[in-house]
């Protein structure tokens, strides 16, 4: 098990569908997993519930683990339709609302580019400040 992780990485670094066949499938997996991590942890809880308060095995019980694998899926992938997608949409929409002008992002990075010395100066002042004052209240107990 421990040399299944690393491996599994490897195969997915170095392997590559030349007909560009297997690119929906991928694309499917990779929209579908964050959902499926937060959803299948529940359904897990209630398998292993299960399992344990009747004594079952793993041979008497596999048709479970499928069920719990398959609602898993489907649960995750409404949770992305309905949630997780319209969400990103919105937040996307928002920030873009909320951008600089490019001639202002342009401005400050250029103020930024000149007093960058400046800059590092006085974020050391805050960090010494703020140092001392968690020093006072014994927060922490560190040298500078």
């Amino acid at each position: 098990m421990i040399g299944a992780f690393p491996l599994m990485v490897y195969l997915g670094a170095c392997g590559s569908a030349p007909d560009g066949s297997a690119s929906p499938m991928c694309k499917f997996l990779g929209d579908i997993s964050y959902p499926v991590y937060v959803v299948h942890y529940p359904f897990m809880y209630l398998y292993y519930a299960y399992v344990w308060n009747h004594g079952l095995t793993f041979a008497q019980s596999w048709h479970w683990a499928v069920a719990v694998f398959v609602v898993s899926i489907i649960v995750a992938w409404i949770c992305m339709r309905c949630y997780d997608i319209p969400v990103r949409r919105w937040l996307t929409k928002k920030r873009s609302q909320n951008r600089l002008p490019i001639v202002k992002k342009h401005f400050i990075s250029s103020i930024l580019q000149q007093n960058r010395a400046q800059l590092a100066y006085v974020l050391k002042q805050i960090w010494a400040k703020l140092a001392y004052v968690l020093k006072q209240r014994c927060i922490f107990a560190f040298k500078m």
